[in-house]
């Protein structure tokens, strides 16, 4: 791990739970991480980090939004200690001067992080100023107890996000973000009050996830609205689901998660049927593909296969764990 030291800015970008941009103070360090070369630099020099262990509630993923995603974005600005009234820059001192010499509109953070993802983004913990003024080393903030003020289990204690482990987080962490986010969850804290991963939710078309609809977990919500985005094809959800194995879906899921989408397809085929009278008259009822993930520990996909009677059940493919969801 290293330490990245920085200004946090917000002004202009597109944060959301889980993300947000700062400017180094050494760029040298930043691009020493792996991958880095693929980063995407703002007009300040500033860059992407998403935050380690957690899973925000979407805030505009290709347009769409989630419900809880921005009490998810305002816990994050107040993590990092955001002011409530726009910031001005008043001169020296005030920041790292980016390309053009100008002071950073920002928060000073502390990044600990161990390189970037295929996005180029800086993959995380995020400490606020009281923290970064110290000028910790790695070493110091690698440990559980520092790891449990960092502004990542700050959100997920509050159960405004999700957790979500990949491989490459320590199995330490991994167990502290677990027991944080498990007192959340018995608590019913934000996201756990009304998460209908596990009960069920119909997928009757994108604004069923939408602000008002039904909060999913995001990486569910994300296959969804590209499920939306290629309902032209005429494939049920499961079916879909099938044809994007190649896609990053394989998780560990800690509930039964079940979707159910209307098959538009088969609806339309029976209108064309009777007649070519309206779609929504043409069959007897929803034609539904229902998908199951495994329960907890148990490692699959979120692809599915279809039955003769119209419905698919997600299967453990056995491969390694790759991501992991739910406490």
């Amino acid at each position: 791990f290293v330490v990245l030291q920085g200004w946090a800015v917000v002004d202009g970008y597109q944060p959301d739970g889980d993300t947000v941009r700062i400017v180094p103070d050494e760029m040298r360090a930043f691009e020493a991480l792996e991958r880095s070369h693929l980063a995407s630099f703002g007009h300040d020099t500033s860059v992407c980090v998403r935050l380690e262990g957690i899973d925000a509630p979407e805030l505009h993923y290709e347009g769409a939004q989630q419900p809880a995603a921005k009490p998810a974005l305002d816990a994050m600005l107040r993590g990092i200690h955001w002011p409530s009234e726009p910031l001005v820059a008043t001169g020296e001192g005030e920041g790292s001067k980016g390309s053009k010499g100008s002071v950073p509109r920002g928060v000073r953070v502390a990044v600990l992080t161990k390189g970037c993802d295929s996005h180029g983004r800086a993959i995380g913990y995020v400490f606020a100023d009281e923290i970064a003024k110290t000028k910790p080393s790695a070493a110091e903030l690698v440990h559980v107890e520092a790891l449990a003020r960092s502004v990542n289990a700050q959100l997920v204690t509050s159960g405004v996000v999700y957790p979500l482990a990949y491989r490459s987080q320590p199995p330490a962490h991994r167990a502290l973000f677990r027991s944080l986010a498990g007192k959340a969850r018995d608590a019913r804290a934000g996201v756990w009050g009304r998460d209908e991963s596990r009960s069920g939710f119909v997928l009757r078309s994108a604004e069923s996830l939408g602000p008002h609809g039904a909060l999913v977990v995001p990486k569910l919500f994300r296959r969804s609205v590209a499920f939306w985005r290629d309902a032209a094809r005429g494939m049920s959800f499961c079916t879909w689901l099938r044809d994007k194995s190649g896609a990053d879906d394989e998780v560990s899921a800690g509930w039964w998660a079940v979707a159910e989408a209307v098959d538009v397809a088969t609806r339309e085929r029976g209108a064309r049927a009777a007649g070519g009278g309206r779609a929504g008259n043409a069959v007897r009822g929803d034609v539904r593909s229902r998908c199951f993930l495994p329960h907890r520990r148990r490692s699959a996909r979120f692809a599915a296969f279809a039955t003769s009677a119209g419905s698919g059940y997600a299967r453990d493919h056995g491969r390694r764990r790759h991501q992991s969801v739910g406490p």
